[in-house]
């Protein structure tokens, strides 16, 4: 892992240099990939880089509550990161800095979801990703597989995964995303 990314993870542990408050407009284009970088940037997360090897960051929206919840597995640890977003006028999202806990080490929890990164890069063609359900959650993934990017959104699986494969997929990678941060006792 290069100096910088070593440097990155740390300063998600004990730095104080996240963004604060940027506006994301919905209807511009590259929104979601706009939303997830302002996600990283809000809790002082460095951008992917294939140099620091295979690794996802997941962020779940409460659609309703604008809490965001978002998990970074990577082989050195896991963290989980905490920000939230306002969404007063309908035109777009500010999202507001957050922060990430130290790294938790569960190997063969991390591995697990090492184990599944080649098929949720394939979910990013997957265009049905979505179950039909009013608010719930959503997650926008984005991660680095075998040094190439891979990003898709997700909603509501867990609630038409048993009628749509794809949608399978998604929910058994995020569930294992976010079991990798369990602690050993809440499994």
């Amino acid at each position: 892992m290069r100096i910088g990314a070593l440097c990155g993870f740390l300063l998600l542990a004990m730095c104080d240099v996240a963004v604060a408050d940027e506006k994301v407009w919905f209807n511009e284009e590259g929104y979601g990939a706009h939303k997830i970088v302002a996600y990283n940037q809000a809790v002082g997360a460095l951008p992917l880089d294939p140099k620091d090897g295979n690794q996802v960051r997941v962020w779940f929206d409460d659609v309703m509550g604008g809490r965001i919840t978002g998990f970074i597995v990577a082989r050195k640890g896991v963290w989980r990161c905490r920000l939230r977003v306002t969404n007063d006028n309908g035109e777009y999202i500010v999202v507001h800095r957050g922060e990430c806990s130290g790294p938790r080490k569960y190997p063969e929890r991390i591995e697990r979801v090492m184990a599944l990164m080649g098929d949720a890069a394939k979910l990013e063609v997957e265009e049905k990703l979505h179950c039909d359900v009013m608010d719930g959650w959503q997650a926008s993934v984005e991660g680095m597989f075998e040094g190439q990017r891979f990003a898709f959104d997700a909603s509501n699986t867990d609630e038409c995964s048993d009628t749509n494969p794809a949608a399978a997929r998604a929910d058994r990678f995020l569930d294992m995303v976010a079991a990798a941060w369990q602690k050993k006792d809440e499994d």
